[in-house]
């Protein structure tokens, strides 16, 4: 929250955000249920705001070491969430996780699934260190389409042994930087030697409705760019010919550039 705070320039503002670092047991109904729905209740109001969602972090711990592939105790815990969203009138959203093999999806009784209109699963590259985040279950609703993420780490101050103390925020990132992230070697240099040059020697494209409104330059200039930098090689030889080929079908492949009638552009 200071993180979020300070990389939007909200300090001393007020934010429509409560957290209750409490342990939880929804797996009895008579335990913390109706308590925590008091102390969401007193959260709504101290925010004077409309209260929109509940996060729940994690189910697992909310079962409070009931078992999560055991049908009585996965349809308490679904119960309970029930009678939390009646009483608030929100959202409720638990943060779960997968099992070993990620493709059979969240971990638990299959009674968890049945019971949710949506399920939503962010999964990370570890390369890139980007996440991906699908709608794996939408009642009655499209599910296509993605949404990617990194974190940036926000600098809070410093400790006592003057060390930084840091937290992070999210940051959206569009399908052509997670694309961009994915190039190595002569791919990524040449993807930046075509920013350079359109920099600093982009044109307006010709006067067609087939061209997007970006600057442009042709395909030939940037070819022989690529030589000049030394980015492939210096001659017309079958070395600089594969190079070019290679380079030319990858960004088009990961829709990093767009071309058409010998220009070229990023996308």
């Amino acid at each position: 929250v200071s993180a979020f705070r300070k990389e939007h320039g909200l300090e001393g503002r007020r934010l429509p955000f409560v957290a209750i670092p409490s342990a939880l047991n929804l797996l009895d109904a008579d335990t913390d249920v109706e308590p925590l729905i008091v102390a969401i209740q007193a959260a709504a109001e101290q925010m004077d705001a409309p209260l929109r969602l509940i996060v729940i972090d994690t189910l697992s711990r909310a079962m409070a070491g009931g078992n999560e592939n055991a049908p009585d105790d996965m349809g308490a815990l679904v119960r309970s969430a029930d009678r939390i969203r009646e009483a608030t009138g929100a959202n409720l959203l638990f943060i779960h996780h997968s099992g070993k093999d990620v493709a059979k999806g969240a971990r638990g009784h299959s009674i968890l699934r049945a019971a949710v209109d949506t399920e939503i699963e962010i999964s990370r590259d570890t390369d890139t260190k980007l996440a991906t985040i699908r709608v794996t279950k939408q009642r009655e609703l499209d599910t296509s389409g993605e949404l990617h993420f990194g974190l940036k780490s926000v600098e809070l101050g410093r400790n006592q042994r003057n060390k930084p103390v840091t937290s992070c925020i999210v940051q959206p990132v569009s399908t052509t930087e997670i694309n961009k992230s994915k190039l190595n070697g002569k791919e990524l240099a040449a993807y930046m030697a075509l920013q350079d040059l359109i920099r600093g020697a982009g044109t307006e494209p010709p006067n067609t409705i087939t061209f997007p409104a970006v600057k442009v330059v042709s395909t030939t200039e940037w070819r022989e760019f690529l030589k000049d930098t030394r980015v492939t090689s210096q001659d017309n030889s079958d070395s600089e010919r594969s190079q070019w080929a290679r380079i030319w079908k990858s960004l088009t492949e990961e829709g990093v550039i767009g071309h058409y009638d010998g220009f070229v552009w990023l996308s």
